[in-house]
């Protein structure tokens, strides 16, 4: 698959330092998602320990909730981690689920795991091709440089 060979190109790029000293931000839609998923994947199972991965935002991604390690994927990244979803995303629905033979993708679902944020963007979303357009306002939405806790205790909550 294309999107693990870029994936893994990226992990390698990242742990270069070609960036420079810093911590960098990945935003990705559709495939792009994909392979930002698959770099964080490859980084968890290498011996990463520096916080290259400050942020992670994946828009309408083809990628299977279940059978893949969204835990260990998650410790990747130092900050943020949002999943933005739409239910209206009918093409990725049919394509990726026939190519992918799974019942769940994260690009028209929530994922239930601690710490990844799911953004519902099926009011500006119609269809996939819909965050061409819809991306910079989905980004000022999220307000992506403003820090929130990204696990907050019990008692933070009430």
């Amino acid at each position: 698959d294309l999107s693990d060979k870029a994936g893994k190109l990226l992990a390698e790029v990242l742990l270069k330092g070609l960036q420079g000293n810093r911590p960098v931000t990945l935003i990705g839609y559709s495939l792009g998602a994909r392979v930002i998923f698959k770099c964080l994947e490859f980084l968890s199972k290498s011996d990463y320990k520096a916080n290259i991965v400050e942020r992670v935002v994946l828009l309408g991604a083809p990628i299977k909730i279940k059978d893949e390690n969204w835990e260990a994927v998650r410790k990747i990244v130092a900050g943020r981690f949002v999943n933005v979803f739409s239910h209206h995303d009918w093409i990725l629905g049919i394509a990726f689920r026939a190519s992918l033979l799974t019942k769940g993708l994260a690009g028209i679902q929530a994922i239930d795991v601690p710490g990844i944020e799911n953004v519902d963007a099926s009011d500006v979303i119609e269809g996939h091709s819909s965050y061409l357009w819809s991306t910079p306002q989905i980004l000022d939405q999220l307000d992506l440089d403003v820090y929130f806790p990204v696990f907050r205790s019990s008692s933070a909550q009430s």
